[in-house]
C-alpha cells in the first residue's frame, strides 16, 4: 500500500507542482487586485477645479449720442461652465420643470473659445452659429451681432477659432445642445481678449 502511494506521488509530482503555482499564482494576482482597488477607494479625491473669471472692457449699449462707441464699461465673465458643462448642469436638472432648470442658467456671463460656421443677415443684425468643437458636432452656440461691429465675420472660414463673451438667455438640450448667447464681444485673436482682471472665483471653505 505504501509502494502504491510513493509510486504515485512520483508519477505525479511534477504535475501537482504546476496546479499548485497555478493556484497560488492567482491567488497572488487577486490579493494584488483587491488591495489595490481598495487603496485606490481610500485615497482623496482631488479637490475641484475652482472656475477662473476674467473683466472685460465691454462697450456700454446704454450710452447714447455721440459718445456710443467710445465709452466702455467693466463686465465679469466666467471661463466656466463650458457649453458642454452646462448642458450636463441642465439634464442633471431633469426632475425640475423647464423653466426653473432654465432660470438656473440664465443671465451666467460667459467667456468661450469656440469655432465660427455660419453667419446670416437677419433683422436683428447678424446671427451667428458657432460650435464648441471644430468639426461642427458639439454643442452649438447661437446669437446675434451689429453687422458694423464686425466686419471680420465676413472674411471666417467654417472651422476658424474665435472667442465669444456674453450672457446666457436660453439652452435648449435636445440633440448635442444649444446655448443662447446676448453676445457682448467676439474676438478673433487665438489667446483670446484682453483682460482687465483674471482671478480666481472665492468659494466658502467648509467647516
Amino acid at each position: 500500500m505504501l509502494a502504491s502511494l510513493i509510486s504515485f506521488i512520483k508519477k505525479y509530482n511534477e504535475r501537482a507542482t504546476i496546479i499548485g503555482l497555478g493556484l497560488g499564482l492567482v491567488f497572488f494576482v487577486g490579493c494584488g487586485l483587491y488591495l489595490q482597488k481598495r487603496n485606490s477607494n481610500e485615497k482623496e479625491k482631488p479637490p475641484p477645479v475652482e472656475p477662473i473669471k476674467i473683466e472685460l472692457l465691454v462697450e456700454d449699449k446704454e450710452t447714447s449720442g455721440d459718445a456710443k462707441g467710445s465709452a466702455a464699461k467693466t463686465s465679469t465673465f466666467f471661463l466656466e461652465p463650458s457649453p458642454a458643462a452646462l448642458l450636463e448642469q441642465l439634464a442633471d436638472m431633469e426632475n425640475l420643470q423647464e423653466d426653473v432648470a432654465q432660470a438656473k442658467l440664465k443671465h451666467l456671463r460667459v467667456l468661450w473659445s469656440v469655432y465660427f460656421f455660419s453667419v446670416e443677415s437677419i433683422e436683428e443684425g447678424l446671427g451667428l452659429l458657432l460650435d464648441i468643437s471644430e468639426d461642427g458636432f458639439g454643442a452649438e452656440v447661437r446669437g446675434t451681432v451689429n453687422s458694423d461691429d464686425y466686419p471680420q465675420l465676413q472674411e471666417l472660414l467654417p472651422g476658424d477659432k474665435l472667442w465669444v463673451a456674453g450672457e446666457i438667455v436660453g439652452v435648449d438640450p435636445s440633440g448635442t445642445g444649444t446655448v443662447y448667447l446676448n453676445i457682448e464681444v467676439l474676438d478673433f485673436s487665438e489667446e483670446g481678449p484682453p483682460a482687465a482682471t483674471v482671478e480666481p472665483v472665492v468659494t466658502a471653505k467648509k467647516e
